[in-house]
C-alpha cells in the first residue's frame, strides 16, 4: 500500500523514486535515491511548493509534520489507522 499510496517507483538498477505533487494532484518535481549514495536528489526543473503528501490531505484536526519523505512514510504507516496527517518538509530539515 506504501507504494501505491505515494506513488513510488523503483528502477531497475536500484533507484527509488519519489514524485511530488501539489494539493491538485499535479506533478510538480521528483526525489531519485540511489542505494549507492544515500542522499535524495532533486531532478531538474523539480520545484517543491508544498509539504510532501498534501496532495493526500483530507482535512484531519491532527497533523504530523516530518523531516523528509522517508520519515513521512514511516509515520504514515505507524498512524495509518486513526484520524491524522502526516506531511514532510520537501526539503528535509535544511
Amino acid at each position: 500500500m506504501l507504494i501505491e499510496t505515494w506513488k513510488l517507483a523503483l528502477q531497475p538498477w536500484g533507484t527509488l523514486v519519489a514524485p511530488h505533487y501539489d494539493r491538485q494532484g499535479e506533478i510538480t518535481g521528483y526525489k531519485k535515491r540511489t542505494s549507492v549514495a544515500d542522499i535524495w536528489r532533486a531532478e531538474g526543473g523539480s520545484t517543491f511548493p508544498e509539504l510532501y503528501g498534501a496532495w493526500l490531505d483530507s482535512a484531519a484536526e491532527n497533523v504530523i509534520i516530518t523531516e523528509g519523505e522517508t520519515d513521512t512514510w514511516l509515520l504514515w504507516s505507524l498512524f495509518a489507522d486513526e484520524d491524522r496527517e502526516v506531511f514532510g518538509l520537501p526539503s528535509g530539515a535544511s
